[in-house]
């Protein structure tokens, strides 16, 4: 059982740090919808470092201390889904960029919903990393779930690629 939670709580993890890579592969775009919602001065600068450092921490804790790490990943995205529902009543609708262009996503209750239901997963593998005393994930496990991730990356970048396809084709007015 410990083995499996820490499986989780590793993929968990590569989750909350697909997340900050997402921000930090897509820059200009992250920059340009902290600096709409925020301005140029240092809530800004915090909200655009901040969120994916913190994602980034939380993710690496999940990785090798997973109760302890799942904990900070039900928090962050508690925090996450509170910042998301204020900036919602100003900026409801536009995009977020939370993932980047694999997984786009728009400020709304729909984020928050997201949000909030991942926050209450992760509370309950913290719960199970410290019931079983979860140890950090095995390096073949780890292994793996690098590899599935690298793959659904992949497979998630393809589709996004086919679908900006299709869209340039439809603009055009070709099959």
């Amino acid at each position: 059982m410990s083995e499996v939670v820490g499986a989780i709580a590793a993929a968990c993890g590569l989750v909350m740090l697909a997340a900050a890579w997402s921000k930090v592969d897509g820059w200009r775009a992250w920059r340009r919808n902290t600096r709409g919602w925020f301005g140029h001065g240092r809530r800004a600068m915090a909200i655009r470092y901040g969120v994916p450092a913190a994602e980034t921490t939380a993710g690496l804790a999940a990785v090798f201390a997973p109760a302890v790490g799942m904990a900070a990943v039900a928090l962050l995205l508690v925090v996450l889904a509170a910042g998301v529902y204020q900036l919602s009543r100003s900026h409801g609708g536009e995009p977020c960029n939370c993932f980047g262009a694999l997984m786009p996503s728009s400020l709304g209750r729909e984020l928050v919903v997201r949000d909030l239901l991942a926050a209450i997963a992760a509370a309950v593998v913290a719960a199970a990393a410290w019931r079983s005393a979860a140890a950090t994930a095995s390096l073949d496990t780890l292994s793996l779930l690098l590899f599935m991730s690298v793959v659904a990356v992949a497979v998630g970048e393809y589709a996004q690629m086919r679908r900006h396809a299709l869209e340039r084709q439809a603009a055009a007015g070709t099959d």
